[in-house]
């Protein structure tokens, strides 16, 4: 499994260090949210291991410093045990898409403390996801029938199915041709039972 270990250099406070390794989430193929698996580990000023509970605050951003984070999530009881922890991030808020130009750094703050610095890079196994889910959205010709239908912001099949998009041009319906003359009568069918 991929991951990817970096130590954080926290701010002054009781925590003194946190290792963090991001990790595809193997739930991420049954759940149909983008999750990553964060592990980290937590030691006090004095390099001891923490055993405790603590509250841990995750975002995302587009920069290594300073911004607005892109997406925010809160964990207010995280057990550290043995300085070891692990969250799964995405559950409680949805990871926004990012196109894959864009370079996202994990911001991650314990308790009350100050965020710890540098914010870690992340890319690959949040894309893998993106990715996978893009490749699904791309097989599920015939399996989707939604009851309305726009395509740039106009509007070709509406809420009761009727199509109301251009009459011209390819995929539209023309306009009502003429009747055409009675057809020819039939042959007589069998007799029925009475």
């Amino acid at each position: 499994m991929p991951s990817t270990t970096m130590p954080f250099r926290p701010m002054p406070s009781a925590i003194a260090a946190l290792c963090v390794t991001l990790l595809a989430a193997p739930a991420a193929a049954q759940d149909p949210a983008v999750t990553l698996v964060y592990q980290g580990t937590l030691t006090d000023l004095a390099d001891a291991p923490v055993e405790a509970t603590r509250a841990m605050q995750f975002r995302l951003y587009d920069r290594r410093e300073g911004g607005e984070a892109l997406w925010v999530e809160q964990h207010a009881e995280v057990d550290v045990v043995g300085g070891g922890f692990a969250v799964v991030l995405g559950r409680r808020e949805p990871i926004p898409f990012v196109a894959p130009e864009t370079p996202l750094y994990l911001g991650v703050q314990v308790d009350d403390d100050a965020e710890f610095a540098p914010r870690m890079p992340v890319g690959a196994t949040l894309r893998a996801q993106w990715a996978e889910r893009a490749g699904v959205a791309d097989d599920v010709s015939g399996h989707i029938h939604p009851a309305a239908i726009s395509v740039g912001g106009r509007a070709i099949v509406d809420e009761e199915g009727n199509w109301v998009g251009p009459t011209e041009g390819f995929g539209a319906i023309g306009p009502q041709g003429e009747v055409g003359p009675q057809g020819e009568v039939g042959p007589q069918g069998p007799q029925g039972v009475a």
